[in-house]
């Protein structure tokens, strides 16, 4: 597992950016000595918050949307310290390839799961948030307090309005944003107690998402469209670690759009990545075969690929016919086995040997599949120093990581 990495309140906030008349705000990694907030990040800089001067609230989301509401959650994580106007908050991803570039400016806040996935609730992500929140708010105040002349103190924050106490006065969080980028905070400012939350727990907003998959505006992978492209209809061994033993493309050769055969053999892909995502690799699994015929159209790859005589060899993964051995072996895998202990107080063997009565059952379930929006798929686009890869998956960073091993091209590219 990867080392957690905790950020430092000194290493937390390093940049504000003025950004088409609002504020962009970002999060660094390296220290600095300097006051919070001073823009030292500028090389690539990166926000997790943009503040529109039409008072457009956008939250950059490093959780891949599963259906779960996961971007849903971040952007409240986040609302709940800046105190705004939920109806104008949205949300996007956050680029992977910067993310890469810039030393895990969005994941480093996950310390068991460093990377873009369907995760979001850590504690270390929402303290980041919170704080991206907080931090957003408090420049938000001094700024409209610089407005007016008055003390900060008199300045309240509240559904994206910021209202001068004594005197009624109202400004927006989008009229004084361009003015917030500029602040310079002397601290971070401390994060609301749990039992003083407004938001988190307290209300139950329809997931941002929805709407755009409700009305036809999302956009799946499976829309992408490049110029050109070809399609092609993948099948790989039927069990894990089987081999391709013979495939006879002549056979489909000369059928309508067909232009040509993939072998995709397991074992080494042409370069290692596990920097990029080592503990993904338990996932990983490279040594089943396979093989893709590729057409002009995805209909006729389909055809040919159900017409092309293959033949597999099942090597050890013969001996799995059914899901339920699969199952029933992992169940007696780990009931022969002590497993690991994870807490253990008290004598809990020897309270159960002394109690007069037992009750003990077995349950069982077969895997269960997840059921995606779309049909497994990814669009490439190759040239000979660059891969534009379209992947819609769960965990983000491992196809990165692949799209490394197998064009054998430096992450970055």
């Amino acid at each position: 597992m990867p080392t957690p990495q905790k950020l430092s309140r000194r290493q937390f906030i390093v940049a504000t950016v003025t950004l088409s008349g609002g504020m962009a705000l970002g999060i660094g990694s390296e220290a600095s000595s300097s006051p919070v907030g001073s823009p030292q990040w500028n090389d690539g800089f990166e926000p997790w918050l943009v503040i529109e001067s039409d008072n457009t609230i956008t939250v950059r989301s490093p959780a891949t949307e599963i259906g779960t509401g996961a971007t849903t959650q971040l952007a409240m994580t986040v609302a709940e310290e800046l105190a705004c106007d939920w109806g104008n908050v949205k949300v996007e991803p956050a680029p992977l390839e910067l993310n890469n570039r810039f030393n895990k400016a969005f994941s480093r806040d996950m310390p068991t799961f460093a990377y873009f996935s369907g995760r979001s609730t850590t504690r270390e992500r929402n303290q980041t948030l919170l704080r991206v929140g907080a931090n957003a708010r408090e420049r938000l105040k001094l700024a409209a307090a610089e407005v007016w002349h008055v003390p900060l103190a008199e300045i309240e924050a509240d559904n994206s309005l910021l209202t001068h106490t004594p005197t009624g006065r109202v400004l927006t969080y989008g009229a004084v944003a361009a003015a917030a980028a500029k602040v310079i905070l002397d601290v971070e400012p401390s994060l609301k107690p749990e039992s003083e939350w407004v938001f988190l727990g307290k209300a139950s907003p329809a997931k941002l998402h929805i709407s755009k998959v409700v009305n036809g505006a999302a956009q799946y992978g499976i829309d992408t469209q490049v110029l050109g492209k070809l399609y092609a209809a993948l099948r790989q061994s039927p069990v894990q670690d089987g081999k391709l033993k013979h495939v006879d493309f002549d056979k489909v050769r000369n059928m309508a759009g067909v232009r040509g055969l993939a072998v995709i053999r397991g074992g080494e892909p042409k370069r290692r990545a596990d920097e990029l995502a080592p503990q993904l690799y338990i996932f990983g699994d490279r040594r089943t075969d396979a093989v893709a015929v590729v057409a002009d159209h995805y209909w006729q790859a389909k055809k040919a690929l159900d017409a092309l005589p293959l033949e597999w060899e099942d090597g050890d993964g013969a001996k799995w016919e059914t899901t339920e051995q699969v199952v029933d072996t992992a169940i007696n895998m780990v009931n022969s086995s002590e497993g690991a202990i994870a807490v253990n107080k008290g004598d809990p063997k020897a309270m159960m040997q002394a109690s007069k009565h037992t009750l003990e059952s077995t349950f069982n379930t077969p895997y269960c599949e997840q059921a995606p929006m779309e049909p497994l798929n990814g669009v490439a686009l190759v040239t000979a120093d660059r891969v534009d890869l379209w992947h819609p998956a769960q965990q983000t960073d491992q196809a990165h990581a692949a799209a490394v091993e197998e064009s054998g091209l430096e992450p970055d590219k």
